[in-house]
């Protein structure tokens, strides 16, 4: 598992990162582009596209993923994904044809008008091409095809990229033009994807298999759907007792915390269809649990780089309207390292109890919402980030006590968990010299950040050898 896990999480985190830094490359883009009160409605559209991908298509490539693996025969596995396949493809179209005609209600509904409808219908477009997108690209991870994988994401991102460009300078389209941008890009990956992936795919619906397929997915919904008031419930709640402009603020601390997931992508796309293909080796949980160490180190480290730089990566991204975002910066990298550990507690995925990985994101998701409301109001939304970390600790701790119960893994959390209050206590120090000049304050943090490193390796988070293997590799693919 670790020898393919490596090559794999390679591959993926090098078009993970290379995605993502186009993704940055738009922070300066849009910061100097549109104000935060814009930046606030893409954010919020944002929002919805993550439900609508979540609720539309009943979460059937998670059903893939699970069963995939097991079919025996490639006819059986063409039909599996064709079926998958052919319903996302109806459930979009009939989203869109709704968002289409019921544009203005919908707007007034959820945005209260903030949101025009014409921006709207053209962001269900890009909503919809998504959708389509990701259910072709996450077929190349169910295949075990992370180059061309790396390859889709990448064209992807780059179409997506220079489109809105054209559209938002070159056009004078505005927001409408980060959709139409979006639908391009989606459009092109999906070709692309459904190419690279084109020998699982046949012109055939099977209802039997479709049936199975939602019995395992239909109530992942709820527990997506606890997912994303998990990650949203905040800037959900801001656009209620805030503005859209504080949510275009928060929306960009948000984008530069989602950094440390640069780090972790790599890791995150490779470990759940090997888990699945190799959970039943004897050797499987001790693997994991080194992997998972591995992670922990790279996350970590991440983690405390980006809170004690966030206010120099502001300032090189954004304008001073977006300043007030440093607050925030520590507690969202915290909670997006927290929040991505779950693909190492499988044992709930494994035993196909998706019932119970609902029951937890929804109490999660719960907790989340409350506390919220109870912060935003009065902290504003340093409120809203410390109301994420707290919940996605407890949602991550609960996955965690139950995968251990159905498969055991020989986690040293002691050791996790003394990473952990290092980088709680050196980010922190870090944090606190932003007061100071910026030369003098980029020294400090820099040795700083190494001496976290120190610790963590002190700590065998990672061991020496395991750090000189992963640089030997990554050196080796570089030249």
């Amino acid at each position: 598992m670790l020898k393919q896990f490596v090559k794999d999480s390679m591959i993926y985190g090098s078009s993970g990162v290379l995605t993502r830094a186009i993704s940055v490359l738009l922070v300066p883009f849009y910061t100097r582009v549109f104000t935060p009160n814009d930046y606030g409605v893409i954010d919020f559209i944002g929002i919805v596209g993550a439900v609508v991908a979540a609720f539309v298509p009943f979460e059937i490539t998670q059903a893939i993923a699970r069963f995939y693996p097991d079919c025996k025969e490639e006819s059986i596995a063409r039909s599996l994904t064709s079926t998958a396949f052919l319903f996302t493809l109806g459930m979009f179209s009939i989203f869109l044809a709704v968002a289409l005609a019921f544009a203005v209600p919908i707007t007034q509904l959820i945005a209260a008008g903030s949101v025009s409808p014409v921006v709207f219908r053209v962001a269900a477009g890009g909503m919809a091409a998504t959708g389509l997108f990701y259910f072709v690209q996450n077929q190349l991870r169910w295949m075990l095809l992370p180059k061309k994988h790396a390859i889709v994401s990448l064209v992807f991102s780059v179409t997506t990229l220079l489109f809105t460009v054209l559209f938002v300078l070159g056009f004078k389209a505005g927001v409408v033009g980060v959709f139409w941008a979006q639908i391009i890009g989606s459009t092109v990956g999906f070709l692309m994807g459904f190419k690279y992936g084109r020998k699982s795919y046949e012109l055939s619906f099977d209802s039997t298999r479709l049936k199975e397929m939602l019995s395992f997915s239909a109530p992942i919904i709820p527990s997506s759907l606890g997912i994303l008031a998990l990650g949203y419930a905040d800037r959900v709640t801001i656009t209620n007792y805030l503005t859209m402009t504080d949510l275009g603020v928060f929306g960009i601390g948000y984008r530069v915390a989602s950094g440390v997931g640069l780090l972790m992508m790599g890791f995150q796309s490779a470990i759940t269809p090997i888990v699945y293909y190799r959970y039943a080796e004897a050797s499987a949980p001790a693997e994991l649990a080194r992997v998972f160490r591995n992670f922990a180190f790279v996350a970590l480290l991440g983690a405390t780089g980006l809170s004690m730089f966030g206010k120099e990566i502001l300032i090189i991204l954004t304008t001073p309207a977006y300043y007030g975002a440093v607050t925030v910066i520590p507690f969202l990298v915290l909670a997006a390292f927290v929040s991505g550990m779950h693909v190492f507690a499988p044992g709930l995925g494994i035993a196909k109890k998706t019932k119970h990985i609902a029951v937890i994101n929804i109490i999660g998701a719960l907790l989340n919402v409350t506390l919220n409301i109870l912060l935003v109001p009065k902290l504003g939304i340093l409120g809203a980030a410390t109301a994420t970390l707290v919940s996605s600790c407890c949602v991550f701790g609960s996955f965690m006590m139950f995968s251990q119960r159905l498969f055991p893994v020989p986690h040293d959390f002691r050791r996790l968990l003394g990473g952990m209050l290092v980088v709680i206590i050196l980010g922190t120090a870090g944090f606190s010299l932003n007061g100071f000049g910026l030369l003098m304050s980029l020294l400090m943090k820099t040795i700083i950040l190494a001496a976290c490193s120190a610790c963590l390796v002190a700590l065998r988070i990672v061991s020496t050898e395991e750090l000189r293997t992963y640089l030997s590799k990554l050196t080796l693919r570089v030249n």
